[in-house]
């Protein structure tokens, strides 16, 4: 049996695609994932959740890069509690190991996406922790759809950070200095659908963090 945690990084579901509370998902700790465990085909999550959003009757969804549909879990929960619980996702399709996506916590028997996180699991039987709190930036909606405005915001407010978008042919389509108010993407902003780099850069230009943005 493969065991592998992570204290994960977050998805997109075709009912909703805004995350409406990103300060709360940020309270929101992931510990995974255990295969097969608990039900065949299947990834065990643990979630804990330290907001005052209890995210009513929870659902997590996980998707690949393509976001093409990996696995969805059962509504099975009232809430998420401030202790870790177990949380089954049934898988719909392969998930080939190293894996990279993205992982969705939904809400109201999945008619609402309440936060988006990345996630990567690594091809290793060994213990790995990856801190999903531990990212400096914090993007929101993503994945997004064209002429939606989308939200950037630092965990360290205290410092002044520069952040650009690159698109996948290497352009700088918006550059701006971010304050401890984050920084809003405006809809006008020029995005066709497909992969972009959203870069977090440090007083002296070096690049601290450079996430993928999915416009869909």
């Amino acid at each position: 049996m493969k065991i592998f945690r992570s204290i994960a990084l977050i998805i997109l579901f075709p009912l909703s695609i805004f995350a409406q509370n990103p300060a709360e998902c940020d309270s929101v700790y992931i510990d995974c994932c255990t295969f097969n465990t608990i039900a065949p085909n299947s990834v065990t999550i643990e979630a804990a959740n330290h907001s005052s959003n209890i995210f009513s009757y929870p659902a997590f969804v996980l998707f690949d890069m393509n976001s093409d549909t990996i696995g969805i879990e059962e509504v099975f929960y009232f809430g998420i509690g401030y202790n870790y619980q177990p949380h089954t996702i049934s898988l719909v399709a392969p998930l080939d190991l190293p894996f990279e996506g993205y992982l969705e916590l939904h809400s109201g028997f999945l008619n609402a996406l309440e936060c988006t996180f990345p996630i990567y699991i690594p091809d290793s039987t060994t213990t790995s922790v990856i801190e999903i709190n531990k990212s400096l930036l914090s993007v929101y909606p993503n994945p997004s759809t064209e002429n939606v405005p989308i939200n950037l915001s630092v965990r360290e407010s205290n410092q002044q950070y520069h952040v650009r978008v690159v698109n996948s042919s290497g352009q700088v389509i918006f550059d701006r200095t971010m304050n401890s108010a984050g920084v809003r993407i405006p809809a006008n902003i020029q995005m066709n659908p497909g992969l972009y780099f959203i870069q977090l850069l440090d007083n002296n230009s070096a690049v601290k963090e450079n996430q993928k943005l999915i416009i869909k």
